[in-house]
């Protein structure tokens, strides 16, 4: 008899936790990124190379029960790694990759989650996700480009440039600005809401998707998170995320007026990063006997 996928997936994450491997959380907060795998989780055991799937979210949670009156507009994205250990990729130019940024919009490249409420399906723009790319060319968003931002080994998203102009920095941006409502309200333009509830409550919208390219492994972990971009605009505050909460517009700012980047967890608005982790041998035979353990309950029932 197979182990379903859900099954093993619990079991990994029980043998990760029996390692002291971090598991990533969540929190309430008015503005959240939420780095993870497309099927929802923050964590992977990786035990072969090669090409995974990383999705950015953006949640919003207003001070009522009302998710109709949020909304997403617009903002900055930079991604950085964290390597535990030797990491759990270590290859020559391990990391983060554009998905295909010549695919714009086609059944080969469909938004990986549900199509827009009462809409027909729409579909990404390589690293940017629809609604939040809001023109295949020629728009004012942008997908940016990878590289080592931070010296260890593996391939970042964004830049280090003073400009936040800078084209290596990704923007994700709605058409002509207009408001994608969370709770299931029609968007002023084409009259269908995105996005989906979240699990922990507000509304949350996927604005950017990564391929994740592994050719070595490690024996460490490897975390991906939401950073603030260093880059700035020549003059006044840097916006790097403009939504509206509770009816009210929110520009987290440059001077801090709402704190969203913080990959240590330590603040409301904190960021949820995906890990990679590769199991100590131990870690392998844990997992082994807990799906042997498994496929013995399900055979007993």
């Amino acid at each position: 008899m197979r182990l379903s996928r859900t099954s093993l997936q619990k079991a990994v994450t029980g043998v990760a936790l029996g390692a002291g491997l971090a598991v990533g959380t969540s929190a309430n907060a008015g503005i959240v990124f939420d780095v993870r795998f497309t099927d929802g989780t923050h964590t992977k055991l990786l035990t072969n190379t090669g090409t995974y799937s990383l999705q950015v979210w953006v949640r919003v949670q207003g001070a009522n029960s009302n998710l109709s009156d949020d909304a997403l507009i617009s903002g900055y994205l930079q991604l950085l790694s964290t390597q535990g250990g030797t990491g759990a990729m270590n290859g020559a130019g391990d990391g983060l990759r554009n998905p295909d940024p010549t695919d714009y919009g086609t059944t080969a490249n469909p938004v990986p989650y549900p199509y827009p409420i009462g809409g027909a399906p729409k579909y990404s723009y390589g690293t940017r996700v629809w609604p939040f790319a809001d023109a295949p060319t020629g728009g004012t968003s942008r997908d940016g480009s990878g590289s080592d931002l931070n010296g260890d080994g593996v391939v970042d998203w964004g830049s280090l440039a003073s400009s936040i102009e800078d084209t290596n920095y990704m923007v994700w941006r709605t058409e002509n600005g207009k408001q994608e409502w969370g709770g299931g309200r029609p968007n002023v333009k084409g009259g269908y809401s995105s996005g989906q509830a979240a699990a922990n409550g507000g509304w949350e919208w996927a604005i950017g998707q990564f391929n994740v390219v592994v050719s070595h492994l490690g024996t460490g972990t490897t975390r991906f998170g939401v950073a603030e971009p260093p880059g700035r605009v020549t003059t006044g505050q840097t916006n790097w995320v403009i939504t509206i909460i509770d009816n009210v517009q929110v520009n987290a700012n440059s001077d801090d007026t709402l704190h969203v980047f913080d990959t240590n967890n330590s603040d409301p608005q904190a960021t949820h990063d995906a890990v990679f982790m590769v199991p100590e041998p131990a870690s392998l035979g844990l997992l082994g006997a807990a799906a042997v353990g498994l496929l013995g309950r399900k055979r007993r029932k």
